[in-house]
């Protein structure tokens, strides 16, 4: 899925909890699709770990808003419902 959005001319920034991961991903789609493919560590279980992911994004990231985002982390409605409502400690829980 990833790499049918690069090829249609989506710019990716991979995220995982290891760089080193992002960057051999994100190495593998750019080389597949000639997109611009960012790796970008995050732990999303740490609230505070997203604000500094933020901060690591090429600042192109910062000037538009995120269109599409596809996540393998299972089923993940009620943390997402937790993070948006800035309910940490569930959002620590789940």
């Amino acid at each position: 899925m990833v790499e049918g959005c690069a090829r249609a001319g989506a710019t990716v920034v991979v995220s995982s909890r290891k760089q080193d991961l992002c960057d051999e991903v994100a190495a593998e789609i750019a080389e597949a699709t000639g997109a611009t493919v960012h790796g970008v560590a995050c732990h999303v279980g740490d609230w505070d770990s997203i604000p500094a992911m933020r901060g690591r994004l090429p600042r192109t990231h910062m000037e538009n808003r995120t269109q599409i985002m596809l996540t393998a982390t299972g089923e993940m409605s009620e943390a997402v419902e937790a993070f948006r409502s800035g309910r940490r400690a569930e959002w620590r829980s789940l």
